[in-house]
């Protein structure tokens, strides 16, 4: 299946709090030392921290999509570990101009951010820890969402595409609801019932445990 590459087991994963919009920032080791970080919505010492104490060499950031909160911390973060960035083209507008997010919201602007070493297109993969991680384009809560794959674990980390108990907003920068109800059913749900989506906001859930929430898909 395309973006379904296997990077081999994770030997440690955690979940950091991070940000004013208590973003899921996701700290992953594999078995082989390499290191990556999905979604550094702030807090970048945090996840420096974290990184380090996971024993793993940061050679991914990984961004699920390019609102604010999920990819503030993403040049301090590299400042401080190394690392490559890695973001959907599709959210090149939204990474340039995180000023005018946070903006928008009434938060204070951050820096702005390095220009992203990696411009994923559609479905694909990453070389990590001996092995491969799979990416999936599933725009609809932005033009560049992706969800990073990992199979050994079964588990996909989808940023706000879907959640717990529902799925992301659309009435933000690019959303677009016909294609979020795409991207969900012919690309996350058909990754297998087992597959736990880990989320950008709030706990996890099955793809099994999603389903009855979003019924509406058809």
């Amino acid at each position: 299946m395309a973006g379904s590459g296997d990077p081999g087991g994770i030997a440690a994963l955690s979940c950091l709090t991070v940000g004013l919009l208590e973003t899921n920032c996701y700290v992953i080791t594999s078995a082989d030392g390499a290191a990556c970080v999905v979604d550094p919505g702030g807090d970048a010492a945090l996840i420096a921290a974290r990184v380090a104490a996971q024993g793993g060499k940061l050679v991914w950031i990984l961004c699920t999509h390019g609102h604010f909160d999920h990819v503030e911390a993403a040049g301090e973060l590299k400042a401080a570990c190394g690392g490559d960035i890695a973001l959907h083209r599709g959210d090149l507008p939204l990474w340039r101009n995180i000023g005018a997010q946070t903006r928008t919201f009434g938060l204070p602007e951050p820096p702005p951010l390095p220009e992203p070493d990696r411009l994923l297109d559609g479905d694909g993969d990453l070389p990590f820890g001996g092995g491969r991680i799979g990416v999936l384009h599933v725009p609809g809560h932005s033009p560049g969402s992706v969800a990073f794959v990992f199979p050994s674990a079964r588990v996909a980390f989808n940023g706000d595409t879907v959640f717990a108990m529902g799925v992301g907003r659309t009435d933000l920068w690019g959303g677009d609801a016909d294609a979020l109800r795409r991207s969900i059913a012919e690309k996350l749900f058909t990754l297998g019932d087992d597959f736990v989506l880990r989320s950008g906001h709030g706990p996890s859930v099955t793809v099994a445990g999603a389903r009855p929430n979003l019924a509406w898909l058809g």
